[in-house]
C-alpha cells in the first residue's frame, strides 16, 4: 500500500483544533462534564508534540536525546496524539450528529427513517468503544514509560484482533455514502438539519462519517515511518514489523472490503437501468465482477429489407465487467439489452476497408451476421476507418431467438486509439474464476468461487476406540455388526446435525451484527426480520440435544447396543412437534431472508462477510427439514438389519410409522404455506368487477390448477363461424372461476362451486349445426359441431348449470385435456371418498361412453344413471390390500 493510496483515502481532513468540538453554548453543558479520558484527548490536539508533555518535561531526558532518536519517538508519539483526535471525531459525530433529536429515529420530528439511520452511522458506537479503550491502553503506558516501549504490542494485538468492527464498518462504506448523498438530494428537512449542526460542530458529516476508514489505512503509515527512523539492531524493531505487518493486513481487508462493496453499488446503478425486454434477465450483481469500460460507440448494420442493401448506423452503449460483455441501447436513464455474452466467449478483430463483392450470411434474416468479408465490404462503403468486428459465440439475443445469425456485432470508433482501448479491454479475461457463467434460459445470480469446504469423513462403529478396545467385533455375527453400524449411523447423522444448529446459532443467530440483544445502532438487521428469519430455530437446537445427550448415554452403558428405537420413539412423539411447527414455517424464512438480502444493503454485505468462513446461512435454515427426511431412511436401514423374529423389529417398524408421519406433517406444513401465499397472490390479481368478491385465502382451499385455455365460440353473423377466444381458468378445491386475464389482471366472467361443475368430452362430429354452443335444444351437439368446424380434436364441454352458460375449451394434446377433466371433477373425488369406508384405498381409470343411455322409468333401478355419447367416467375400484 502507497502513501498515494492512503491520501486519496483522507478526504475529510481529521481536526485537531480544539475549538472544532466547542461548537456552541447548547454543547458547552456537555463538554463541561465529560469523561477525563475526553479531556485528555483534548490536551493531546493542542500539545502535540512528544518533548512539550509535562511527563517528558519533568524526566529532563530531552537535551540528552540525539537528534534521530528525539524524531523516532515523535513519531511513535503521534500514534497517541492522532488516536487522541481521532477520538474527538468519533464523540462529535456520536454526540452533535448521530445522538441529534432532529436526526434520531425514534422522535416524531426526525429527519431519517430508522434503516437511513442505521445505514449512515452503522456500528460507530462499537468503533468509538474500541477507540475509547484503545487510546485509555496507550495512554497508561505512556504514563508508566515515556518512551513507549510498549506500546507495539498492543496495537499489534489490536490490530490482530479487536479492529474486526472496522472491517465491517468500511465495508459499508459505499452505501453510507450513498444514503447520505441520497437523503441530503431528497429530504429538504434534512438538509436543514445537517446544515444546522454542521455549524456548531464545524465540521461535515461526510468528513466525520470518513473518519474509520482514514484511521485504519493511517495505522501502517505511520508504522512505516517509525521504522524509518529505527536502527537496524534496536532491540524493539523485530516487534516493530510484526506490528506494521498486523496494521497493514487489517488496513488491505478494509480497503478491499470497501472496493468490493464500492463495486457492488456500482454494479447495483447499473443494474436498475438494464432492461432485458425478450432476453433472458440475470443479475448482474457479484462479488468479484468489477465494470472495466462502458461508453457509448456507434454499431452498423446491414439493412437487408431494402432492395439495395445499404449499411445503417445505430448508437450503442457497451458495458464491459472482468466477466461479461454487455450491449444496450440508450434511452433516458434507461439501457435496453441488446445481447450479452461471457468475456471469454468472444472474439474481436479488427477491420480493413478493402471493397469487396459483400459476403453475408443469406441463410439468416438477422441484420448482424457477418463473414470477415462482408464486415470489411459493410466497413468499406459506410466509409468508416476505425472499426472492429466482436463475435459472441456464446450469444443470448441468438439462444433466445430474437436474433438470428452467429451474434457478430461492427462496432466504430471515433479514432484508432479509441478503438485499441476497447479492442484490448474486450481481450482481457477475468483472472478469477467464476462459478457460472450467465447463460439463456436460466436467471442465475453470478457468485465468485469460495474455498473448498471440508467434506466430513464417515465414522465408523468398530472403529471407534472404545469398541477396538472391547474387542466385541470378533464375536459378532455380519448381520449383527450392521446392526450396530446402521444405529451407530443416527448418533453420528444427529452429532452432525446438533453440530450445524450450533453453527446457526453462535455463528448468525448470537453475532453482534444480527441479534436484537445487542444495541440497534451496531446492528444490519431489525428485530422483526431476525425474527422471521430465526423463528424456532432454538427450539430444534434444544431438541437435537436432548436426544443427542440421551443417545450417547445408551452407549455408554454398552458397548453393543440393543437398540436405541425407543429412545428415538419417545422423543418423536413428545418433542418433534417443534420440527413440525419449524419445517411449516421455513418457506416464511427463507421468504424473509431473500427480502432482506434484496432490500437491505447493510445486511446483504454483513451476510456475505458471514458467510466467507461458514456455510451460508440458507443452506443451515433448510438443515432441520433435511435431517427430518434423513431419519427415516436410516430408519429404514436398521430395519432391514433386523430379523423379523427379533422383538425390537415391531418397535423398529412403530419408529419408523413415526418419523414418516413427522415428514409428512413437515412437508404438508409446508405445502400449505405455499398454497396460502399463492392464494394471496392470485387474490391481489383479481377483478371481479360485478361479481360478488370473496376471499380466496380460507382454511382448506388449495389451488389446483390454473392456465390459459382457448374457447370456441360460436358467432351468429356470416353463416355461423366458431372463433377463437382465451380464458383464464382457475381451479380451487372448492369453486372454478372463469376469468379474463387483461395484462396481470384476472377479470372474473363466471364464478361457481366445484362441485356443480358438469364436464364432457367433446369429440368433433361433422354434424349439422342446429343450437348455439350456449343454449339450445343440444348443448353436446352444437359443441361438437363448433369442434369439427374449427378442425380440433382435443376439446371438453363444461356446463354451469347454475348460471346457465357452457363452454367448449381446446387443448393441445389428450393429456391436456385429461388433466384439466382431473382437476374439474377433483369435488366428486373428495365428496365420494369422504362418504366411503376408509379402511380401503381407491383407485379409478376412466371410460368412455361410446352410446346414449336413457332406460325407461318402467324398468329403470335405482342406481342407474342416464348417459349420452361422448361423457367421461370416472370409475372407482376399492382395494383392500
Amino acid at each position: 500500500m502507497s502513501v498515494g493510496d492512503i491520501s486519496l483515502l483522507e478526504t475529510g481532513p481529521v481536526q485537531s483544533d480544539s475549538s472544532s468540538y466547542t461548537s456552541s453554548e447548547g454543547r458547552s453543558s456537555v463538554m463541561s462534564s465529560e469523561s477525563p479520558l475526553l479531556e485528555r484527548a483534548r490536551q493531546l490536539s493542542k500539545n502535540r508534540t512528544w518533548c512539550n508533555q509535562p511527563e517528558v518535561k519533568e524526566t529532563g531526558i530531552v537535551q540528552s536525546l540525539a537528534k534521530e532518536t528525539l524524531l523516532q519517538q515523535e513519531a511513535i508519539f503521534e500514534i497517541i496524539t492522532s488516536e487522541a483526535s481521532y477520538h474527538l471525531n468519533l464523540t462529535t459525530l456520536i454526540d452533535q450528529f448521530m445522538d441529534d433529536p432532529k436526526l434520531e429515529p425514534n422522535t416524531p420530528e426526525s429527519a431519517l427513517d430508522r434503516t437511513q439511520h442505521s445505514t449512515i452511522f452503522s456500528n460507530v458506537k462499537e468503533i468509538r468503544s474500541i477507540s475509547a479503550r484503545f487510546l485509555e491502553e496507550i495512554l497508561g503506558l505512556f504514563g508508566e514509560d515515556v518512551f513507549l516501549g510498549k506500546i507495539f504490542p498492543v496495537l499489534e494485538d489490536y490490530a490482530a484482533n479487536r479492529f474486526v468492527c472496522y472491517e465491517r464498518y468500511c465495508a459499508s462504506q459505499s452505501h453510507r455514502l450513498k444514503e447520505l448523498k441520497e437523503c441530503t438530494e431528497k429530504s429538504e428537512n434534512f438538509q436543514r438539519q445537517l446544515k444546522r449542526l454542521e455549524e456548531e460542530a464545524n465540521q461535515t458529516l461526510q468528513s466525520l462519517v470518513t473518519a474509520p476508514m482514514q484511521r485504519v489505512t493511517k495505522l501502517p503509515l505511520l508504522m512505516s515511518e517509525i521504522l524509518k527512523r529505527t536502527p537496524n539492531d534496536d532491540p524493539r524493531r523485530e516487534q516493530m514489523e510484526l506490528t506494521h505487518r498486523a496494521t497493514a493486513e487489517i488496513a488491505d481487508l478494509c480497503n478491499k472490503g470497501a472496493g468490493k462493496i464500492g463495486d457492488l453499488v456500482h454494479l447495483e446503478t447499473i443494474w436498475k437501468k438494464l432492461h432485458f425486454g425478450q432476453l433472458k434477465p440475470f443479475l448482474i450483481l457479484a462479488p468479484g465482477r468489477k465494470l472495466k469500460k462502458e461508453g457509448a460507440i456507434e454499431r452498423l448494420r446491414v439493412n437487408k429489407r431494402r432492395t439495395r442493401v445499404q449499411p445503417d448506423k445505430v448508437q450503442n452503449y457497451l458495458f464491459v465487467f472482468t466477466d461479461l460483455f454487455m450491449i444496450t441501447t440508450e434511452e433516458k436513464e434507461r439501457h435496453h439489452v441488446v445481447d450479452y455474452c461471457p468475456l471469454s466467449q468472444l472474439t474481436v478483430e479488427p477491420i480493413s476497408t478493402h471493397p469487396t463483392t459483400p459476403i453475408l450470411d443469406t441463410s439468416s434474416s438477422s441484420e448482424d451476421s457477418y463473414t470477415m468479408s462482408g464486415a470489411e465490404w459493410t466497413v468499406a462503403v459506410a466509409g468508416e476507418e476505425h472499426a472492429f468486428l466482436v463475435t459472441l459465440t456464446e450469444s443470448a439475443a441468438v439462444a433466445s431467438g430474437k436474433q438470428g445469425g452467429d451474434g457478430s456485432y461492427i462496432f466504430v470508433a471515433k479514432s484508432e486509439a479509441e478503438k485499441t482501448k476497447w479492442m484490448d479491454t474486450l481481450r482481457e479475461r477475468h483472472k478469477e474464476e467464476v462459478v457460472s457463467k450467465p447463460k439463456t434460459g436460466r436467471n442465475l445470480t453470478m457468485l465468485t468461487r469460495k474455498r473448498q469446504r471440508e467434506i466430513p469423513t464417515k465414522k465408523y462403529w468398530w472403529k471407534q476406540p472404545q469398541v477396538e478396545q472391547s474387542g466385541v467385533v470378533k464375536t459378532l455375527t455380519q448381520l449383527q455388526l450392521e446392526l450396530q453400524e446402521a444405529i451407530f449411523e443416527v448418533v453420528t447423522s444427529e452429532e452432525e446435525h446438533l453440530a450445524t444448529m450450533e453453527t446457526l446459532v453462535n455463528h448468525y443467530m448470537s453475532d453482534s451484527g444480527l441479534d436484537p440483544s445487542y444495541p440497534e445502532e451496531q446492528r444490519v438487521l431489525s428485530e422483526e426480520e431476525y425474527n422471521d428469519i430465526f423463528r424456532y430455530v432454538k427450539d430444534v437446537l434444544l431438541i437435537s440435544g436432548g436426544l443427542l445427550k440421551t443417545l450417547h448415554a445408551r452407549q455408554r452403558e454398552n458397548v453393543v447396543v440393543d437398540t436405541i428405537c425407543d429412545i428415538l420413539l419417545l422423543c418423536v412423539e413428545r418433542r418433534f412437534q417443534g420440527y413440525i411447527r419449524y419445517c411449516t414455517n421455513l418457506p416464511n424464512s427463507l421468504e424473509q431472508l431473500d427480502t432482506s438480502i434484496e432490500k437491505n444493503e447493510p445486511f446483504r454485505g454483513y451476510l456475505r462477510q458471514l458467510e466467507e468462513d461458514q456455510r451460508p446461512l440458507r443452506s443451515l435454515l433448510k438443515a432441520p427439514m433435511d435431517h427430518v427426511s434423513h431419519l427415516p431412511q436410516l430408519l429404514r436401514n436398521i430395519l432391514r438389519k433386523t430379523p423379523t423374529t427379533e422383538l425390537n423389529h415391531c418397535l423398529v417398524e412403530a419408529t419408523l410409522r413415526a418419523l414418516e408421519k413427522v415428514e409428512r406433517l413437515c412437508t404438508s406444513g409446508q405445502q400449505k404455506v405455499e398454497k396460502i401465499k399463492e392464494l394471496y397472490l392470485l387474490e391481489n390479481q383479481l377483478d371481479f368487477g360485478s361479481i360478488k368478491p370473496f376471499s380466496l385465502v380460507s382454511v382448506g382451499r388449495s389451488l389446483l390448477k390454473q392456465g390459459s385455455l382457448t374457447k370456441l365460440k360460436v358467432s351468429q353473423w356470416f353463416g355461423k363461424a366458431v372463433r377463437k377466444k382465451t380464458n383464464y381458468l382457475i381451479i380451487l378445491s372448492d369453486c372454478l372461476l372463469i376469468t379474463k386475464r387483461i395484462e396481470n389482471v384476472y377479470k372474473v366472467m363466471d364464478m361457481v362451486p366445484l362441485g356443480r361443475v358438469l364436464v364432457e368430452v367433446v369429440e368433433p362430429h361433422a354434424v349439422e349445426h342446429h343450437s348455439s354452443l350456449t343454449g339450445g335444444e343440444d348443448v353436446l351437439v352444437g359443441a361438437r359441431w363448433a369442434v369439427s368446424k374449427a378442425g380440433e380434436n382435443h376439446a371438453f364441454l363444461v356446463t354451469l348449470p347454475d348460471v346457465k352458460r357452457s363452454y367448449t375449451f381446446v387443448t393441445k394434446s389428450e393429456q391436456e385435456r385429461a388433466e384439466w377433466i382431473e382437476a374439474l371433477t377433483e369435488q366428486n373425488l373428495m365428496s365420494f371418498e369422504e362418504e366411503t369406508d376408509s379402511s380401503l384405498t381407491w383407485e379409478y381409470f376412466y371410460m368412455e361412453a361410446v352410446a346414449d343411455y336413457c332406460p325407461a322409468s318402467e324398468c329403470r333401478a335405482p342406481e342407474d344413471l342416464d348417459m349420452r355419447r361422448g361423457e367421461l367416467l370416472r370409475v372407482y375400484r376399492a382395494n383392500n390390500g
